[in-house]
């Protein structure tokens, strides 16, 4: 009886581990041919674009300069229009106007304007202060010429300067002679402010 029962533990041994075996190898398939395909495929490196041609190549270029080139002028004409001109042969410094004026016995023509100018200050200057009537009529008075602006608080506040641009007659001590607040065109300020008649400015250039 023994040896029965230790026959029959061996074989149910041999039977459980094969058993194992087989639900191992269920459980454990190769993968289909269709998914090891898939595999492959998805491994493979994606096909690399086709290059754009040379002629797409160059057009980009083209394109890519012209809009440098368009970006640059209108850098170059912001500048333009932002810098503040400048009045050439002018004084800026009050005391040394008044000096050269007592050394002249001469008075002090002053254009005053805001300290970062406005439409009407650049205006008055490109169409009045720089224009050969009013250069001609301020070198004919002799006067020394100066140029204020806002950001000076004293200087605005001792001659009562409301809005710019401004121009005032100073005698040689600082006194106020004449004052007018605006804009003023070029006959206007050579011809009313300054006193001087176009027909002078046009003798005194035939002689």
């Amino acid at each position: 009886m023994v040896s029965i029962w230790q026959a029959f533990g061996k074989n149910y041994i041999r039977i459980c581990q094969e058993l194992e075996k087989t639900r191992k190898t269920m459980t454990e398939q190769p993968e289909q041919p269709e998914q090891i395909e898939k595999i492959k495929k998805s491994d493979q490196p994606e096909p690399s674009q086709s290059k754009p041609t040379d002629k797409a190549s160059k057009d980009r270029k083209v394109k890519m300069a012209f809009g440098l080139i368009v970006v640059v002028v209108i850098l170059f004409v912001w500048h333009s229009q932002g810098k503040d001109p400048e009045l050439v042969g002018w004084l800026t410094d009050y005391d040394t106007a008044l000096a050269q004026a007592k050394q002249q016995h001469t008075q002090v023509a002053v254009f005053v304007t805001r300290r970062s100018m406005g439409q009407d200050d650049k205006r008055m200057i490109g169409r009045c202060m720089t224009h050969p009537r009013v250069e001609k009529a301020l070198d004919y008075l002799g006067f020394v010429k100066l140029h204020q602006t806002n950001a000076d608080k004293a200087f605005v506040d001792r001659y009562d300067i409301k809005t710019t641009p401004a121009t005032l007659l100073l005698d040689s001590d600082g006194k106020l002679i004449k004052k007018q607040e605006g804009y003023q065109s070029d006959v206007q300020y050579a011809n009313t402010f300054l006193g001087v008649q176009t027909s002078v400015l046009d003798n005194d250039k035939e002689n």
